[in-house]
């Protein structure tokens, strides 16, 4: 019983974990600069500030 509990606890844990991984890296691609569409669009201003 004691080893259900031990194992129930650390899977939980692990799942929390991943969770909060997953959660991390949306922010990060959200609210930074390491989301695609404004790397693109920060690029497309980059090109078009050069040629001015």
């Amino acid at each position: 019983m004691l080893d259900f509990i031990l194992n129930t606890l650390v899977y939980t844990l692990a799942f929390y974990g991943l969770f909060q991984i997953i959660r991390s890296i949306m922010y990060i691609m959200k609210y930074t600069n390491l989301s695609e569409d404004r790397y693109i669009c920060n690029n497309c201003c980059k090109k078009s500030r050069k040629k001015n």
